[in-house]
């Protein structure tokens, strides 16, 4: 049991790692290439190790349906893509710290927009 745990300590640590570091390596690379170039890059290189992780743990690659297409499609032009393309776009502007803290506090925004607008409960 203690070696689950500390599996799952370790890693929730690159998780951590990881996303952090996209916001200091996504300055230092928005100055040299451009928004889209940067996140294409990005997901380019995700998907190859994405790919690779499917094949070596199942031997296969994960099935869909004609019917996911378009709003897998969707999905990843507005919330893959787009996303990327802002926030890479907005790293040529301002730090890397401020664009983090706009990141993080996106749930928080939404939550209480959501309340504002749509009238729904803020839980704890």
């Amino acid at each position: 049991m203690s070696r689950i745990n500390n599996l799952t300590h370790i890693k929730l640590f690159f998780v951590g790692l990881f996303y952090g570091s996209v916001f200091v390596t996504g300055k230092i690379v928005a100055s040299y290439l451009p928004p889209f170039t940067t996140a294409f890059l990005r997901f380019f290189i995700a998907l190859f190790f994405l790919v690779l992780f499917f094949l070596v743990m199942y031997g296969k690659l994960p099935s869909i349906n004609l019917r996911q297409i378009p709003l897998i499609l969707f999905l990843g032009i507005t919330g893959i893509a787009a996303n990327n393309f802002f926030l890479f776009l907005g790293l040529k502007f301002i730090s890397a710290s401020r664009a983090s803290m706009i990141a993080s506090l996106n749930p928080a925004v939404t939550a209480i927009l959501s309340n504002l607008i749509f009238k729904e409960k803020l839980g704890k």
